[in-house]
């Protein structure tokens, strides 16, 4: 079997694969769902065992086409190129652009570089507003007390209804930013690439250096000043009781709540 082949095998499986785990995932939050619907107490050992044996045939087939995909792997094993993340893409950038003569580039070169960070930059404030934003109604369900009766079930699953836009929303969002963002490291590592590639380039690297090693103080310092008020707020906590309060508690927990004594 040539390597095309056993590509094209492995794509069916990934899709596949995909549609299982999320018929099953949806599977999983209609029986958890349906079990708080049951009653106050809802999770006992029946209700739990009733739910979910109606899902059984899709947990084992899921489970056998994991195990399928398992072997599969060792009778066609195919090298897959590392997938890059957008902090490697990142960096890729920074470094491409530290390379750059911006003097010596096209003045419309220039722009269209910071027209692209600024994109970005843009785009993840609009995302963090647009988030914000569709948490405002969820925050406003959460801060009023009639919502929240003795009727536990009732009220968590209110809590979860109304959490749902937020996090829908959140998750579109999030999605969206991050393609445009790949998308403008794309271009933009494009434009830096030829602009090397017409010669704008640093004549000397020794300022390159200079950066990088800036840089690295800098990061020594943050880090040093991390280390050093994390030390003084344990040595504060440790001074004012605070720690044997934690540990006070934390042993009641053991003993009384989960049973360990």
């Amino acid at each position: 079997m040539n390597l095309e082949k056993g590509k094209q095998i492995h794509r069916i499986y990934g899709a596949v694969l995909s549609v299982l785990l999320l018929v099953l995932g949806v599977c999983l939050i209609v029986s958890c769902w349906q079990i708080y619907q049951s009653g106050d107490a809802p999770f006992t050992r029946e209700s739990i065992g009733e739910q979910f044996s109606k899902i059984a045939i899709p947990v084992w087939i899921s489970v056998a086409a994991i195990v399928i995909g398992a072997v599969l792997t060792l009778v066609f094993p195919i090298e897959t190129p590392r997938l890059r993340g957008q902090k490697e893409r990142c960096r890729d950038v920074e470094k491409m652009r530290e390379r750059v003569d911006f003097s010596r580039c096209k003045p419309i070169v220039r722009q269209q570089v910071r027209v692209e960070h600024a994109l970005r930059t843009m785009l993840c404030v609009e995302g963090v507003l647009i988030s914000l934003a569709s948490a405002m109604p969820f925050f406003a369900y959460l801060v009023k007390v009639s919502n929240f009766t003795e009727a536990l079930n009732d009220s968590v699953k209110g809590a979860v209804l109304a959490s749902i836009p937020f996090l829908a929303v959140t998750l579109i969002v999030t999605l969206l930013v991050q393609l445009f963002k790949s998308e403008s490291l794309w271009w933009e590592m494009k434009l830096l690439k030829a602009a090397v590639a017409a010669g704008a380039v640093r004549r000397s690297e020794s300022k390159v250096s200079a950066v990088q090693k800036e840089c690295g103080r800098k990061l020594l310092i943050v880090r040093l000043v991390i280390l050093a008020v994390a030390v003084t707020l344990i040595v504060l906590g440790i001074l004012n009781g605070g720690m044997r309060d934690v540990l006070g508690k934390a042993i009641k927990i053991c003993t009384e709540c989960i049973g360990l004594g």
